[in-house]
């Protein structure tokens, strides 16, 4: 170990030339003992452990504030900007079906997974509506149960049926047989002409009978023909009425409850029931030629039977109404009405058709003099 030599000023008596003064080594052990590190004492930690706990402290506060900052902020009641921009991350999210909302299950920012709870939509209407269709089902197969029921009982009706049209045309056998006896009778004087007609009769009831297992229409129009020719009124008019509500109001039944009324001289009901025939299901449209000419016969409304005739022209005829035929019968109208240039027109038009329908041909010549 090098020894330390300590050399002090000169003195200020002015001693010059006098050499320095040396003085001695210290011993060695204080030497050793110089050269040992201080202890470390319990102030200088606490000083320590206070920064340190400020950087913790510092650090988990920008932690905390990096996660919740957006959260913090849209939170907040007021936003405020210094710019003018504005920048956010939306997600639309929206139900299948729609309602009013009982719930939200979560809050803005918050994150979510699949099969989290998010809105609680009221189900009373859906529930309502689900105890309204398993009505309408219930509904349905009452309703099915009763088709079923419905064709057991066709089924029944139409074997019964079956078996009336085996007895009608059995009947009606043995009336055309009696018809024919009483018919050969006559011719040799054995027989009366009142048994021929009882016969007859008899006969024609037989046919309607037959019909109406096939046509209940066309049995109670033939049976209202019978009532009408033994002149009783009131079973004609029931029958005709009764054909009417067979065929569903169709035209043509319509059209003979109308031919019944003129027969019997009823013309105002007559043409009350053809201005409701107009109006019926075509299920015959010559029907409405027919009630054209029907009015023409007899004189009455002329602008009613133009009206039946050209609605039948508008559609499709038949070959029952042939439209030649129906272009002269307005013609014919139109000149009782006193339009003659109209009523010439229309034969022009039925000539048009057949050039060799000579009443038309003459028709035409009266209606241009």
């Amino acid at each position: 170990m090098s020894e330390q030599v300590q050399i002090s000023p000169a003195s200020s008596s002015g001693q010059t030339g006098s050499p320095p003064s040396v003085s001695p080594a210290p011993a060695p052990a204080a030497a050793k003992a110089s050269t040992s590190p201080p202890p470390v004492s319990r102030g200088s930690l606490a000083r320590l452990a206070i920064p340190l706990l400020a950087v913790l402290a510092a650090f988990g506060f920008v932690a905390l504030a990096t996660l919740r900052w957006d959260e913090w902020v849209g939170a907040a009641v007021i936003q405020t900007t210094n710019d003018a921009y504005v920048r956010a991350d939306t997600t639309r999210l929206s139900s299948r079906v729609a309602g009013e909302v009982l719930k939200v299950a979560v809050n803005d920012f918050q994150r979510v997974k699949v099969g989290d709870l998010l809105v609680q939509i009221d189900p009373a209407d859906y529930e309502a509506q689900v105890a309204q269709a398993e009505a309408g089902v219930a509904a349905a197969q009452a309703a099915f149960d009763n088709l079923a029921n419905q064709i057991e009982l066709q089924y029944a009706t139409i074997a019964q049926g079956e078996a009336q049209q085996v007895s009608a045309q059995a009947q009606e056998v043995e009336a055309r047989q009696e018809q024919e006896r009483q018919q050969s009778l006559t011719q040799t004087e054995a027989g009366t002409r009142q048994k021929l007609e009882q016969a007859t009769a008899g006969y024609a009831r037989a046919q309607a009978d037959v019909l109406a297992s096939l046509n209940p229409a066309m049995a109670h129009y033939m049976n209202g023909r019978i009532a009408e020719k033994n002149k009783d009124i009131a079973t004609a008019e029931r029958e005709y009425r009764a054909a009417i509500e067979a065929s569903h109001g169709g035209a043509h039944a319509w059209l003979n409850l109308a031919l019944s009324y003129r027969h019997q001289d009823r013309l105002d009901e007559m043409e009350q029931a053809l201005r409701t025939m107009e109006s019926r299901p075509l299920d015959r449209p010559e029907s409405l030629m027919d009630g054209g000419s029907i009015v023409l016969r007899t004189g009455r409304d002329y602008a009613l039977g133009i009206e039946l005739v050209r609605k039948y022209l508008s559609g499709p005829t038949v070959e029952e109404g042939p439209a030649f035929k129906a272009h002269y019968i307005v013609g014919q109208l139109l000149e009782k009405q006193g339009d003659r240039p109209a009523a010439a027109q229309e034969y022009r038009a039925a000539l048009a058709l057949a050039r060799e329908y000579t009443r038309a041909q003459e028709a035409l010549k009266r209606a241009e003099r």
